[in-house]
């Protein structure tokens, strides 16, 4: 062993990290660093892909250098900075002995460091738990402009948060939310979260970026970012969904589980994760595959773009198209969930997509369920919810409002959906999207049902309107 690394890690204030090629100090080491390794070798390794070649990296706040070294023993090209002369120097000396391709300097990550170079001079920057340090002594103002330009400079941020209900005296200064820092970067998400030796609380390790989104263990450079998903969401979500289409036509979501919606938004990731990968592989019009990750606090999932534009916004801007076509695919797929013995609960029209060549598709499963047969709000049955969509269609009138309204009259519609309609509750088969998509069949190839069968049907709906209405009337104070 060279006696001058000894010397040198003798010196230093602490050893937080392990000394990278001794593990002789391991036992010395505050934290093991590896655990946090794993995702941020992950994360360079996709990047490096994506991009053909070996990455440009920044360590800031790089400490022992355990993360510099092993990235530059990796190839990688990389700049360590830390405030800390003799970390700088042990650096500097591990790289020497291994001839890594590493370079360190004592400096703070401030607007001035960062100024002395281009955006885009690095491919990732690294930056463990040193933003705390940065919000307690310059505030989260502007530490989280330095965030921002960071991510300007290296266009991957991989940063370890500390939190707020940590017992240290600097935790007084962060936000609520360790992530809210990087808020105005477009693609935030966590990889993970890890011990530390401060206290029993575990770190969030998240990754940020403007131009790449992350799933799946593959890099993809971004599109598109949209921070509601259709016209008509009107901010339910509080803001904390992102959808990513990114550049080789993919569809990268984000959920942060934050807020009175929490759990229902976790069910809601959870649900639709489940039952792609249980039904996706029978049933040939589902998106496959589909990769998604969680954390306690995030999830992240990615799956290939069906090409085309949301129902909702073909009916909100006017734009014409073959609605009695649109609706029947929609129910073709609606039948053959339900053959699989799957019931989708949530027919909108933001969750349907029509594609230039004027077909259609489901797009939204988060709420489909083996069990439950209603609609997500309750109020109807997902039948029944089929007929309000199919009213919007059929008459180009969007409903923005999450509620279904009920539709039991056949003459609100053309033909053949008024036979389809009065012929599925007239024969007991409306309660199935195998029913109604039999009924449609017959009255295709027959004579419209009588005025006198279309009235039978809206009076013996007459109790179903009532019911609907009470139970309205329920829910206003």
């Amino acid at each position: 062993m060279p006696a001058r690394v000894a010397t040198l890690v003798n010196d230093l204030p602490e050893v937080y990290q392990p000394i990278f090629g001794h593990p002789e100090f391991d036992a010395r080491a505050q934290r093991d660093s590896r655990d946090r390794l794993a995702p941020i070798e992950a994360v360079a390794g996709a990047l490096s892909l994506a991009l053909g070649r070996k990455l440009r990296i920044l360590d800031a706040g790089c400490a022992q250098g355990f993360f510099s070294l092993s990235l530059a023993a990796q190839g990688h090209e990389v700049t360590g900075i830390d405030v800390e002369p003799r970390n700088v120097a042990l650096c500097r000396r591990l790289a020497a002995e291994q001839s890594l391709p590493a370079r360190f300097e004592q400096a703070a990550l401030d607007e001035s460091w960062l100024a002395r170079f281009d955006d885009g001079a690095f491919d990732l920057a690294i930056a463990c738990s040193v933003l705390h340090h940065l919000c307690h002594s310059l505030g989260a103002p502007r530490t989280t402009r330095i965030a921002r330009r960071l991510v300007q400079r290296a266009h991957v941020l991989v940063a370890e948060l500390a939190r707020r209900d940590e017992p240290l005296y600097w935790a007084a200064s962060l936000p609520e939310r360790p992530d809210a820092l990087l808020e105005d970067i477009a693609f935030v998400r966590e990889l993970g979260r890890f011990p530390t030796h401060l206290s029993g609380l575990e770190r969030p390790l998240v990754l940020a970026s403007d131009r790449y989104a992350y799933a799946g263990g593959t890099m993809r450079a971004i599109a598109r970012t949209f921070r509601s998903s259709h016209e008509f969401e009107r901010g339910v979500h509080l803001g904390t969904r992102r959808y990513f289409l990114t550049e080789d036509h993919w569809l990268v979501k984000t959920v942060r589980f934050e807020g009175p919606h929490a759990q229902a938004s976790r069910r809601e990731c959870e649900s639709e994760a489940a039952f792609l990968e249980a039904a996706s592989l029978r049933l040939d019009f589902l998106p496959r595959p589909m990769h998604s990750e969680s954390t306690p606090e995030w999830f992240v999932c990615e799956r290939p773009a069906v090409p085309g534009v949301r129902l909702s916004t073909l009916l909100a801007r006017g734009i014409a198209f073959d609605a009695g076509r649109v609706l029947g695919e929609v129910l073709a797929e609606l039948t053959a969930l339900e053959a699989d013995g799957w019931f989708h609960r949530d027919l909108r029209s933001w969750n349907v997509i029509v594609a230039e060549d004027g077909h259609a598709h489901l797009i939204d499963f988060g709420q489909v369920s083996r069990d439950e047969r209603s609609d997500v709000m309750g109020m109807l049955s997902a039948v029944d919810a089929f007929w309000s969509l199919a009213y919007e269609v059929l008459h180009a009138t969007p409903n923005p409002k999450p509620l279904p309204l009920p539709r039991f009259d056949p003459d609100e519609f053309p033909e053949p959906w008024r036979s389809a309609l009065a012929r599925s509750r007239e024969q007991g088969t409306g309660t199935s999207f195998a029913g109604i998509a039999s009924a449609l069949a017959a009255s295709r190839a027959s004579a419209p049902v009588t005025a006198a069968a279309a009235r039978r049907v809206r009076a013996e709906a007459a109790g179903e309107y009532a019911e609907f209405s009470r139970r309205i009337l329920e829910l206003v104070p």
